[in-house]
């Protein structure tokens, strides 16, 4: 009897040894799945303004890599929302930005979401709508500066640099399309200021073509406006062609175009 017990014992000693074995292997397994989702998605982003196809495809392998991670989740669907929009499919990335509510309690990742949609909104001349994502992102973008203890990793000060830039863009663009210059520039005038934009090429590139070519350049006379949007454009161009960001490069060779066309 008391061998039965002691070889009863050793095999429920072994066998919590093989459950503990699989656990760890299970969770070494999810790490290194969220790892890779993390890389992809960072991929995504580096690629969104230079190859949308490539982006797409990145942040549809981070999205199944992350099964189980909320944040990474959220922040694949707004990579794929991005891709959407980039090719002005706005049911599409409209699905895809209101998906990261329902996959993501990431209060970051949901901001993003609203400014994608207030995207969306402004070009399909949804006026109510933009200015309630407007106030859902002012809300979080509060929320978020109030509590900065989650803006300790990098990775989330960056992100959150960038949805930040992306407002005030998205901002100015809004004002632009309605002849409203003031409020336009201000927005514009608030990326002046931001040093983590230099720090982030597309966002960078995003304004110098914004300022070349969406009449938000202040100066004494009309040469002096055109001469500034001259250099704000050459400055777009150069370097969107110099780091592959071709649709930079292209915009900046269309305002360009625009702008020489007027001889005087």
């Amino acid at each position: 009897m008391r061998k039965i017990r002691r070889y009863g014992a050793a095999w429920m000693l072994v066998l919590g040894w093989m459950v503990a074995a699989c656990c760890s292997c299970g969770g070494g397994q999810h790490r290194t799945a969220y790892r890779m989702a993390d890389s992809l998605n960072a991929r995504a982003y580096r690629m969104w303004y230079r190859q949308a196809d490539s982006a797409q495809a990145a942040a549809a392998r981070a999205y199944t890599l992350a099964a189980g991670n909320g944040s990474l989740r959220g922040e694949a669907l707004n990579h794929l929302g991005f891709c959407a929009f980039i090719r002005m499919d706005f049911e599409r990335a409209e699905r895809l930005f209101r998906q990261v509510y329902d996959e993501s309690y990431n209060e970051l990742e949901r901001l993003i979401a609203d400014i994608g949609l207030m995207k969306i909104c402004q070009r399909t001349a949804k006026n109510k709508e933009y200015y309630d994502y407007r106030n859902s992102a002012l809300r979080r973008m509060r929320r978020i500066d109030d509590d900065r203890t989650g803006m300790t990793e990098p990775k989330a000060r960056q992100r959150y640099h960038y949805a930040r830039s992306e407002f005030a863009i998205a901002s100015a663009i809004y004002h632009y399309y309605l002849q409203q210059d003031t409020l336009s520039i201000a927005a514009i005038h608030a990326l002046h200021r931001d040093e983590a934009l230099e720090r982030d090429t597309a966002q960078w590139l995003y304004y110098q073509y914004m300022k070349g070519s969406g009449g938000m350049v202040e100066a004494d006379t009309p040469q002096d406006v055109a001469t500034t949007e001259f250099d704000h454009l050459v400055d777009c161009l150069t370097v969107s062609h110099t780091q592959g960001y071709v649709y930079f490069e292209a915009n900046a060779l269309q305002a360009l175009a625009e702008l020489l066309k007027d001889r005087r």
